[in-house]
Formats: structure tokens, C-alpha cells, sequence
């Protein structure tokens, strides 16, 4: 564009050389050649020309350059009679490079697509412009860098080999012209930055899994979040595998990933049952706790921790990083209850008692056998043999306790337990006790459920064991009293 002075003094000064030295009748040329060949074989740029006369002062524009490309231009004046002036102004110039538009085609886990167009297509030909296109992720690490000549048609850029979940940035130039041409200087076309993130995938395993075991039947896990998010994790499923026991399958739990979301990763997070979990995050490497509940001692299980992200489950950890976790046996809980007298049955030197599997609890460990305690009881309710016989840390039989003129407590009968996770739902199981009388035949050593002796007072409990050396007792059931023998 070419411009008449604006300020009044200047116009009077133009006016002036115009009157006086160029001569009123002259007219202003403008040139303007064009010095960038064309890309297209049928056509070529002609030169444009435009003149004013002295009082022609609206601004004069040249219309239709392309850009990018290099113009002579020339400014003289030209007599009436056609005379040119002696002296010109000529300058190369260099109309500014185009600018292109990059929108996203397609986003995924790990590639991604862009669209490359001209602005204005239809104003841009010269030869000389190139484009440069350069990928940088977060870490200002370069992950492509590509120059390519500048056509009405680009081609798309197209990206493997990202990262999942991560930030990357897309620069670009358009640089018109050659570095080293100092006479017409290069012009370059610097485009606002595209910002893309790629799509979420499966995380990577879990680091650093440890376990601790702190009872029977509770284990506490510790692990560190995956090198690898791929995402933002929502939660962790714990598996947990048991590796002896048949009639257990293995279940998992799930634990929330925290009160903070995963950070954008910028380096190289079945039966559910609800769990205590305390994720801590105050430092991004402090590793996250859960509790699991519900194991049974004695059995051995192993225990693996996946991440999870809207993808999916990520890899579980090598077979090498499996941690394994061997719950202790403790004597069963003390029952809640206690052994029912059937008042109907009571006999001279027998009776039936009742309990119900309810007393039966594995928490710490599968029950192996029962056996049912008998002790005889004086009018006050006293036995001070079983005292002497517990502080020795046995139990007599039926055969040793006829020794004493008032019987300590004795085991009547033992009967194995079928190794159930759950005695649900409860039932009761009856049993007679003093219904043998072969017990005087067999050893005294030999556990009998000898008869009872008549008009005696006795009390009973269960006893649970979950290994021969670990058991508990019930509380003694209320007293019962067997009838006068007839004569």
C-alpha cells in the first residue's frame, strides 16, 4: 500500500517538488515485478503498474500478491511526453508468509492425527516457503521434528509411538524465502501452539508390594502407584488367591485410589468386599495402605494389587513380586453361648444336651474337632479338682476321673468338625452323654462317654480346637442334676 503524507507541511513540501521540479502534468508510477516463479506450469505472476496524478491522494493498494513471494518495486515519475525519471526507488520486498490451521483428526492411546490447510490457499504459490512442524512432550523432549516445502495441499501429520494420558505440544512456522538472501529477506510466520493429550490406557503394575500380617484373619498390603498410570486411577483391586484350601476361591477387594486425582503422568494409579483403605498423599511416593479381612488362619494365600483407570484393569506385577502371606492359627473365639440342658431326658446315669453350630467360629483359624466337657459339681457349685487339674493344663477321661471321689472335669467325647468357612445356617446338634457302658472295658487313658453316676449334680461345656495343642472353652452350662438310681 502506498500512502500520501498525512501532515500539512509534508503535503505542502510534495506539492511543491511536484509543481516546481516534477512538473504539474507528470503522474506518480508504481512497479511492482514479481521475482518468486510460480509453482504452476501454465501460469506466471505478471507485473503490476498503477499511477497517480498529483492530486490524486487516496491510498493506493496493490491487490492479489502472494504470499510469501519476493516483488520488486519501483516508484519514479513520468512526464506528459512519457519521459521517465532518471532517478527511482526500488526496494525488494517480501509479502509476510501464510499462516496454516492444525486441528485434531483423531486422538487415541498412542497416535494421533492432525489436519494441516493453508488460511487463504488461493493467494499463496511461491516455491520457496517451507513448513516446520516439531512435537515436544512436558519434558521439552522432541518427538517429532519435520521440514517440509509448503504446497496448497499438506499432507497430515501423523504421530506414533506417544505416550497414554500425556500432554504434548505442537509448534509450527512457515519461513518464506532463503536464510542466507540478503536481498530480499526471509519472512517467517510463527503459529499459536496445539495443545493435545492422549487417551487413557491400562496402567502399568503397581511398585514395591509388601505385606504384613497382623492377625488371624487381617493382612495389611503396601504398595507404591504404577511408574505408569496411563490415566488417572480410580481405584485398586486387590486379588486374593488361597493356595491350599479346595473349597475357597479366590476373591478380590477394591480400594479407592485416594482423595487426589493422578497427576497428568509426565515421566518414564469377582465378589467386592468393602475394605479399610488410607491412601496417603501428602508426597506422590508414599505408598498406599489397605486392610483385608475375612482370611482364615492356617491357610496360606497370595495376593496381587492391580490399578485401575476408565481403560481398564492395568498388568498385574511379575510372578517374582507376588508377595505370600501365611495367617497364623490362634484358639478359637470363646463361643457366645452355651450348652443347653434338655431337662426331659435326664435319667439315673444319662442325659441329652443340645448346642448350636453358631458357637462354631473360624476367624482364627479352621476348627478341627469338639469335644464335650463334664464336670461334677457339689451342692455349692464348687470343684476344687478342676482347679488343680487346669493349672496342670490337661483333661482327664472318663476312665482316669473314677479315681476321685468327686469326678473333675472330663472329656466324654470328641467329634471332628468338616472344615466350613461358614456353619451357616446354624443348627443344633444333640448328644447323649453317660451312654456307654463298655468304658470299664477299655483303656483308662482311652476317651469313653462313660454313664454318669446317679443323683449327682453336673455342669458341661464345649471345647473347640483349631490345632491339638489350641482350643477354647465355652462358659458351663446350667446344672443338671441326674435322677436317684431305682432299686
Amino acid at each position: 500500500m502506498l500512502k500520501w503524507p498525512v501532515a500539512e507541511m509534508a503535503r505542502a513540501r510534495l506539492d511543491d517538488v511536484w509543481e516546481n521540479i516534477v512538473g504539474s502534468d507528470s503522474t506518480l508510477h508504481l512497479r511492482v515485478d514479481p521475482l518468486s516463479k510460480s509453482i504452476s506450469d501454465t501460469w506466471q505472476e505478471q507485473s503490476k503498474r498503477f499511477e497517480r496524478k498529483q492530486y490524486e491522494r487516496d491510498p493506493l493498494t496493490v491487490p492479489k500478491l502472494r504470499r510469501g513471494a519476493c516483488y520488486k518495486v519501483q516508484i519514479y515519475t513520468v512526464t506528459k511526453s512519457g519521459i521517465a525519471s532518471a532517478q527511482k526507488f526500488e526496494e525488494l520486498l517480501r509479502i509476510s508468509a501464510p499462516k496454516v490451521n492444525i486441528t485434531a483428526k483423531e486422538i487415541a492411546k498412542s497416535t494421533a492425527s492432525f489436519r494441516v490447510a493453508l488460511e487463504s490457499s488461493t493467494l499463496f504459490d511461491p516455491p520457496e516457503c517451507s513448513l516446520h512442524i516439531a512435537v515436544v512432550d512436558m519434558r521439552n523432549m522432541t518427538i517429532y521434528d519435520r521440514t517440509t516445502p509448503l504446497t496448497p495441499e499438506i499432507s497430515p501429520i501423523v504421530l506414533e509411538g506417544l505416550r497414554p494420558y500425556h500432554r504434548y505440544i505442537i509448534t509450527s512456522q512457515v519461513i518464506c524465502g532463503k536464510a542466507n538472501d540478503k536481498s530480499c529477506l526471509p519472512r517467517l510466520q510463527a503459529m499459536e501452539p496445539v495443545f493435545f493429550k492422549t487417551r487413557q490406557d491400562r496402567p502399568g503394575p503397581v511398585r514395591n508390594l509388601m505385606v504384613r500380617i497382623l492377625n488371624p484373619y487381617s493382612a495389611q498390603l503396601f504398595w507404591l502407584p504404577p511408574s505408569l498410570p496411563n490415566g488417572i486411577i480410580t481405584h485398586y483391586i486387590i486379588g486374593i488367591h488361597p493356595m491350599e484350601d479346595g473349597q475357597e476361591s479366590d476373591w478380590s477387594v477394591s480400594v479407592g485410589a485416594g482423595a487426589y486425582p493422578t497427576p497428568l503422568s509426565i515421566d518414564d494409579s469377582t465378589t467386592t468386599t468393602t475394605i479399610n483403605s488410607n491412601s496417603v498423599n501428602k508426597q506422590q511416593q508414599q505408598p498406599i495402605e489397605a486392610i483385608v479381612d475375612n482370611l482364615i488362619g492356617g491357610l496360606r494365600y497370595r495376593m496381587d494389587v492391580r490399578a485401575v483407570t476408565e481403560a481398564g484393569e492395568g498388568d498385574f506385577s511379575a510372578a517374582s513380586d507376588a508377595v505370600h502371606a501365611e495367617m497364623p492359627i490362634l484358639p478359637p473365639p470363646r463361643p457366645s453361648s452355651r450348652i443347653e440342658i434338655v431337662y426331659n431326658t435326664i435319667h439315673s446315669t444319662d442325659l441329652e444336651i443340645r448346642y448350636s453350630t453358631s458357637m462354631f467360629n473360624t476367624k482364627h483359624g479352621y476348627l478341627k474337632k469338639s469335644a464335650l466337657i463334664v464336670t461334677e459339681v457339689t451342692n455349692d457349685n464348687e470343684n476344687t479338682i478342676n482347679s488343680i487339674v487346669d493349672n496342670q493344663n490337661k483333661t482327664l477321661t472318663w476312665g482316669q476321673a473314677q479315681r476321685f471321689d468327686l469326678w473333675p472335669a472330663y472329656v466324654a467325647m470328641e467329634t471332628a468338625i468338616e472344615p466350613l468357612r461358614k456353619f451357616f445356617p446354624p443348627h443344633f446338634v444333640s448328644e447323649r452323654i453317660g451312654a456307654d457302658g463298655t468304658c470299664s472295658d477299655i483303656e483308662v487313658d482311652s476317651i469313653c462317654n462313660g454313664p454318669l453316676k446317679p443323683a449327682t449334680s453336673y455342669r458341661f461345656k464345649l471345647r473347640l480346637y483349631t490345632a491339638p495343642n489350641l482350643w477354647t472353652d465355652s462358659d458351663y452350662s446350667d446344672i443338671a442334676t441326674t435322677i436317684t438310681a431305682m432299686i
